[in-house]
């Protein structure tokens, strides 16, 4: 087992796993049991009230929150935050969810690609950080959770701690990624981890994205592999890199939600039969550009006259960091300067 593995499991590797023998059912019992406390995420502050538990939503589960938003009858827009502050700001706009990316979270994080490079532990931690600010559902990026049923049985624990709503795994082959190409795993494996994070957390949706249509399959072995997952408990399908025509086809196979990543007028959307479109990348993409711009007009004018029109209101920026709620905290608790 890996150094980064025995870190994660901590004493009840050191107890379980090589001190004792034990059957596979103690594995995975123990296993499940390490994983759910690898994370503990921080809880917000919710709103702007000095009383966090008036918040009617912090007694239902985040897990319970997602599925109930998906089970309306409006597609639901998802937007990807790469750090604390989108979030909240997605938030304060009245969205009811966020996405959390490997390439936008832990990826670009460290100033990486999305080429598979972090770890399941960076993708939980960095999802830890921004959902436990939050008081919406958060869709976090899990790849292919390690690969194995054992893996994913670990890791959904360990993301459902990490105060997440749903995860979205992944059939792509983690280390044929790293080399450059995409294969997928064969129908059955996904399928096991899929049982697997079905059973290590019930209450979290479990989104499958398929890379199929990239590693050259054929519509028909991309949709019969679609049906499989669906009926191991996947509740919504990625088929990464479909035709947004082609999606009616798939909803009408698959009888599941899908989960599309479309920058399309609402109207479109609905009529390709997309549940969940997420904006994976979107908002990371023009806030990078507004900088550029910004240091660009720096660099060549000394001011930044044209840049500084789009700098949010103090008004916003001090509801991001819940100025006003910690003032109220600080008179609650006399500890005003």
């Amino acid at each position: 087992m890996s150094r980064q593995k025995d870190e994660v499991l901590g004493p009840v590797y050191q107890e379980n796993f090589v001190q004792k023998k034990t059957t596979r059912r103690g594995f995975i019992h123990a296993a499940g049991f390490a994983a759910s406390g690898m994370i503990a995420a921080t809880h917000p502050l919710s709103g702007t009230s000095p009383e966090p538990q008036t918040q009617p939503s912090s007694r239902t589960s985040m897990g319970t929150r997602f599925r109930t938003l998906l089970q309306g009858p409006e597609l639901v827009q998802c937007i990807g935050a790469p750090d604390i502050l989108t979030a909240r700001l997605a938030e304060l706009n009245g969205f009811q969810c966020i996405f959390i990316g490997g390439s936008t979270g832990a990826s670009n994080g460290h100033g990486l690609p999305d080429n598979g490079l972090v770890s399941t532990v960076e993708l939980i931690e960095y999802a830890s950080r921004i959902a436990g600010n939050i008081n919406i559902p958060a869709l976090a990026d899990a790849d292919d959770a390690g690969g194995t049923p054992l893996d994913v049985y670990r890791y959904a624990k360990a993301f459902e701690r990490a105060g997440v709503g749903g995860v979205m795994y992944e059939d792509r082959i983690r280390l044929e990624r790293l080399k450059g190409n995409t294969q997928v795993s064969p129908t059955q494996d996904v399928v096991n981890r899929i049982h697997a994070a079905k059973d290590a957390s019930p209450d979290l949706l479990v989104v499958l994205r398929s890379e199929s249509i990239s590693a050259k399959l054929s519509m028909e072995e991309t949709l019969a592999r679609g049906v499989a997952y669906a009926q191991a408990g996947v509740d919504i399908l990625f088929f990464a890199g479909m035709k947004i025509e082609d999606f009616p086809r798939a909803a009408d196979t698959v009888k599941i939600p899908l989960y599309g990543s479309f920058d399309v007028p609402l109207a479109r959307a609905r009529e390709a039969r997309i549940k969940l479109n997420v904006h994976t990348s979107t908002m990371r993409d023009i806030a990078m550009g507004a900088v550029n711009n910004a240091l660009m007009e720096l660099k060549s004018t000394g001011a930044l006259t044209n840049a500084s029109k789009n700098a949010l209101p103090s008004g916003i920026q001090a509801k991001l960091t819940r100025t006003l709620e910690l003032s109220g905290l600080s008179r609650k608790y006399n500890f005003v300067r």
